[in-house]
């Protein structure tokens, strides 16, 4: 430990500079490999799961505009009107039915 009390203050800063920037580049590493790791884990989530997702989101759509048509139905006076939201909303009870399945 007395050499290290010798050295001068020159030597002891590119000692301590050198010493940051190899903790800095195993830390790099370390980020490196965890970061890649991370994007293993997330493209098999995004291969296998996406598609449930997007039939998740069709059916969704499907059942909000079914029942915004359903409220329409409820609203028309007259049978015109009648029918053609009647029309729209079994189009959209297909779509549901189709997106479910």
């Amino acid at each position: 430990m007395n050499w290290l009390l010798n050295l001068s203050i020159s030597r002891k800063f590119y000692v301590c500079f050198g010493a940051v920037c190899g903790l800095t580049m195993l830390l790099g590493i370390f980020s490196l490999l965890t970061l890649r790791k991370l994007a293993a884990a997330s493209d098999d989530v995004t291969n296998n799961s996406m598609g449930s997702l997007v039939a998740l989101a069709k059916a969704r759509n499907a059942a909000n505009t079914l029942r915004r048509y359903d409220l329409d139905l409820l609203l028309c006076k007259d049978g015109a009107c009648m029918s053609m939201y009647a029309a729209k909303r079994q189009q959209s009870l297909t779509d549901f039915q189709s997106s479910v399945q």
